[in-house]
């Protein structure tokens, strides 16, 4: 299996939070905060790593997010990204077999 993550492009989600003290749950009982986030394509595929990938080869693509770490260099979000692929896909695989052991 070969995975390749793309460069991270800098994105932002808003974070809400339910402020404390508010007895009546209305839209001003909570607050939020733009959250910064790296975003990254995750493509899995079921060549070896050695073999060269054209556009033809079959592949699963991705959405990778995690909030961003201005300390976090780009190898370790690669790494982090290629780990959970791998376990999105083992999960994935996993799921199939167990679909097609129930099949009659």
């Amino acid at each position: 299996m070969k995975i390749i993550v793309n460069f991270p492009k800098v994105n932002s989600r808003l974070e809400f939070k339910n402020n404390d003290g508010m007895k009546q749950q209305s839209i001003l009982s909570f607050s939020s905060k733009r959250v910064a986030t790296l975003e990254a394509d995750v493509y899995v595929c079921l060549q070896k790593e050695d073999e060269v990938l054209f556009h033809e080869t079959p592949h699963v693509k991705l959405f990778y997010v995690e909030d961003y770490d201005e300390r976090s260099t780009f190898s370790d979000f690669e790494l982090r990204a290629t780990e959970w692929a791998k376990s999105k896909s083992l999960e994935f695989v996993s799921h199939i077999n167990k679909v097609q052991s129930l099949a009659p």
